[in-house]
């Protein structure tokens, strides 16, 4: 299972529910993100931000070690 986190930081994150850890991190937004919603059936996520813009993004969970290294991959649409 999987969690989404939008942040006053600018920046989205999809958490793994079992490992706590951060899988991805999406830094598109260039004002806070306000809202994150998963599609229902494709890896697909939807951030939406202060800057007046909406993004849909493929989600692309990355694997713990890359997280700690600071290794993420966001994959635009």
């Amino acid at each position: 299972p999987l969690m989404g986190t939008a942040s006053a930081d600018k920046t989205a994150r999809i958490w793994g529910v079992d490992s706590g850890r951060c899988l991805t991190l999406y830094t598109g937004h260039t004002g806070s993100v306000n809202a994150i919603a998963f599609h229902p059936t494709q890896d697909l996520v939807l951030t939406a931000s202060g800057d007046a813009s909406a993004h849909i993004w493929k989600a692309a969970p990355i694997l713990p070690e890359s997280v700690l290294s600071g290794t993420h991959q966001i994959i635009l649409l």
